[in-house]
């Protein structure tokens, strides 16, 4: 058996995938990126008979931050984690884009994160890749332990996985026309991610379906 469970839910007007890691033995929980509906995230890891440690978010866009403030009002304090190039980012609602029709975020990451990082919530190990190019701090979350995906009644299994935000999308890439964002730099993370992680990692990205490293390697051209 897996030692973690991933539920994937399609949550908000953008259809943002938040992420539930829920560790099986101890029935703690991370959430990587509440764009929105938190009262269904809490009740869907209820049902997974969990609870949240931590919030993660990959970057600071609002379609990925909405229900970090309801969250906390219902769970209490939990740590918000997030890198330290997005401060600016959490700090300007023009900036994260909550002037765009999405409920303005009055929120600030309580811990800073950096490329390299080695961070552990839940009995998860998980590694910071900073993956400019979405925004100037997007980050990526990797972790190699053993993980079952639940996504749309499917089971997956995997030994290597990747919460790519909005950097890497299934055959695409994040939008590069917001501001802080670059075009240049993401092709330097798309590069990163598709030669440096293993070609079985699977990719759950901020929006649409799965996908695989190997899978994009070949559909973007970049050789390792």
């Amino acid at each position: 058996m897996s030692e973690f469970l991933v539920k994937i839910l399609q949550v908000g007007a953008l259809g943002t995938n938040c992420s539930l890691l829920v560790n099986r033995e101890t029935g703690e929980a991370v959430i990587v990126d509440p764009g929105d509906e938190a009262k269904r995230i809490l009740s869907e890891l209820s049902a997974l008979g969990a609870r949240p440690t931590a919030i993660l978010l990959t970057h600071a866009h609002h379609d990925h931050t909405m229900a970090i403030e309801e969250l906390l009002e219902l769970c209490g304090p939990l740590p918000v984690a997030a890198c330290e190039k997005e401060r600016e980012m959490f700090e300007d609602r023009s900036l994260n884009c909550s002037t765009h029709g999405g409920r303005a975020a009055d929120f600030m990451p309580d811990t800073w994160l950096a490329d390299g990082d080695r961070i552990s919530y839940a009995g998860a190990k998980l590694r910071v890749l900073e993956t400019p190019g979405h925004t100037a701090g997007s980050v990526c979350f990797y972790i190699d332990q053993p993980a079952t995906l639940l996504y749309f009644g499917e089971e997956i299994d995997t030994s290597f996985l990747l919460f790519a935000g909005d950097t890497l999308f299934y055959r695409s890439y994040g939008r590069t026309d917001f501001p802080t964002s670059s075009e240049e730099a993401m092709w330097s993370s798309l590069k990163r991610l598709l030669t440096e992680l293993p070609e079985e990692t699977v990719v759950i990205p901020g929006h649409g379906q799965l996908t695989l490293i190997g899978y994009e390697r070949k559909v973007k051209g970049i050789q390792r």
